[in-house]
């Protein structure tokens, strides 16, 4: 199976092109006001129309179900990302197109990504007061069990420096990138966006 690829944090519209030309499978909407790759909805429509042949994630944080469902019908994302403190509840009664994030620590964080329902999961380095995007990365050697029996979507301090290395130990089933390929929050350099990809599909 092809590695997944996902660029995260897109906010600029040349950005979107700049996924669309690297070959990444998919394009991340950041959704979360306290995040700086925040992107408000009503500045979201231009860019996820010129992603249209990509896979659209949107992330989000801390939403209920009907907020959830609230956005699905204002925007057809392919994927929801669920980067906040959700619980296997609600994941349990949401559909395929939802996977969580969860910030991995220690062995019982791992156990805790095991117990989330759904296709997916994301894993992301745990930092005090930040919900993602810190460009930390996570001890790799605590995730075999959980790639072993689950689609694990790599994250957390990844570029195209080392995602190489990273997917040969880990063998996910993708990877998450945004600020190893940034110049600043939520602006792409195009070249890392193509090198990144480049690196994560030769390994």
């Amino acid at each position: 199976m092809a590695l997944w690829v996902k660029i995260c944090g897109v906010r600029r519209l040349q950005d979107v092109e700049a996924v669309r030309a690297s070959g990444a499978d998919a394009i991340g909407f950041n959704l979360v006001p306290a995040s700086p790759r925040f992107i408000p909805e009503a500045a979201l429509g231009p860019l996820f129309d010129a992603a249209r042949d990509l896979e659209r994630v949107a992330v989000v944080a801390d939403r209920s179900q009907v907020e959830l469902f609230e956005l699905l019908e204002r925007f057809a994302f392919d994927r929801v990302q669920l980067h906040g403190h959700e619980s296997a509840e609600l994941l349990a009664n949401l559909d395929a197109r939802f996977y969580k994030a969860v910030r991995i620590a220690d062995a019982a964080d791992v156990a805790r990504a095991q117990s989330m329902p759904g296709e997916r999961v994301l894993v992301d380095a745990s930092v005090p007061g930040m919900l993602g995007g810190s460009g930390r990365q996570l001890d790799v050697a605590l995730l075999p069990g959980l790639v072993a029996a689950r689609r694990v979507v790599l994250a957390g301090g990844l570029t195209p420096d080392n995602v190489s290395a990273a997917v040969r130990a880990v063998r996910p089933f993708g990877v998450d990138v945004a600020s190893g390929v940034e110049t600043a929050p939520g602006e792409k350099d195009a070249a890392r966006v193509r090198a990144f990809v480049a690196a994560a599909r030769g390994a």
